[in-house]
């Protein structure tokens, strides 16, 4: 199978690894802006730069969309156009109006479109949902999320990212919602600046803690911060009338265990989320292949996706507003 990879930069220079060692992709071009990164970075992984000016050229079987936020939506209708899979980075837009849009054509079109929230692929996380929609775990009563990045982003990003609920807690929200299988019913949200006075400048911030509340009346509380000193802290802890299991809590989960009992020590915590989700991030290229083959479904729809990002919507409102505020839904905006 030929895959076009739009996108050489850091994102995309991980897909572009595990494109190449996995089985499924046998011929990886690699597109960029800056033809002459897309070129170094086809050197570097072993795969071949794309035709200038027009990428889809190349004649691929599927594509990874790992380009800028900006350059999503019009590479996804690119692929629509052309009736290609496509692999999409989180998110489809940046802006909610034209992520219903999409959703929209896709779904129109009947084209296999994934979504790239990893975490549906770390192994831990598959064994957390398994225990709780199995129902191993009882009533789950409460979750915890940490979600603690280890160095502060700078400003050119922060910038253009959207902000911090719908860049980075954007992954815990997606996380909770698939582990759980629960929809989001409401959030309550507070933001501090603590690290990077510029984040203040764009309307965000750079700490936060947060209340959900999901379908059935589960209670999450979620914590997040965009500097870690120790590392890359991501990891959730579901509460049950019958047992209680947590993920991503480990020998290099970056947090000082003060207690005599504690974990092995001698190992390197996390030092990024590419670090902490490497599994994540090979699998859900893996998973995508055979999408992009008709051997299975997306792992995450546009729709899906969509969901997530009211969740982030909600999230900006209620930190605004300093009150709780209800979840907008996907099926209330396409109709189900």
């Amino acid at each position: 199978m030929r895959v076009l990879l739009c996108g050489a930069g850091q994102v995309g220079s991980l897909h572009a690894g595990n494109l190449v060692r996995a089985s499924g992709a046998s011929d990886v071009v690699i597109a960029d802006v800056d033809a002459d990164r897309a070129q170094a970075l086809a050197l570097q992984a072993g795969a071949r730069p794309a035709p200038s000016p027009d990428p889809f050229s190349a004649e691929p079987d599927a594509v990874v969309v790992a380009a800028a936020t900006p350059a999503h939506a019009g590479l996804v209708r690119a692929c629509i156009e052309r009736g290609i899979p496509c692999f999409c980075e989180k998110p489809l837009s940046a802006d909610v109006d034209e992520t219903v849009a999409l959703v929209r054509e896709v779904e129109a079109a009947g084209l296999a479109v994934q979504v790239g929230f990893m975490r549906r692929f770390d192994p831990a996380l598959r064994r957390l949902r398994e225990l709780i929609v199995e129902g191993d775990l009882g009533r789950v009563h409460t979750l915890h999320v940490a979600s603690h990045d280890h160095e502060p982003p700078p400003e050119e990003y922060v910038a253009r990212s959207g902000g911090m609920f719908r860049d980075q807690l954007i992954h815990d929200f997606d996380m909770i919602r698939w582990v759980t299988g629960a929809e989001v019913r409401s959030v309550y949200a507070a933001g501090a600046v603590r690290t990077i006075d510029f984040a203040e400048r764009y309307g965000d911030v750079d700490t936060c803690a947060l209340v959900l509340e999901l379908d059935g009346g589960t209670l999450v509380l979620v914590a997040g911060t965009r500097e870690d000193g120790r590392g890359e802290d991501v990891r959730i802890e579901a509460i049950g009338s019958k047992e209680s299991a947590a993920a991503g809590m480990n020998a290099r989960t970056p947090l000082r265990l003060l207690d005599p009992i504690g974990v092995a020590d001698g190992y390197t915590p996390y030092g990024s989320a590419f670090d902490r989700f490497a599994a994540g991030y090979a699998g859900e290229i893996d998973h995508f292949l055979e999408v992009a083959a008709g051997r299975a479904e997306s792992a995450c729809t546009p729709r899906d996706a969509l969901n997530t990002l009211l969740v982030a919507e909600a999230a900006e409102r209620s930190r605004l507003a300093g009150t709780p505020v209800p979840v907008r839904h996907a099926d209330e905006l396409l109709g189900a």
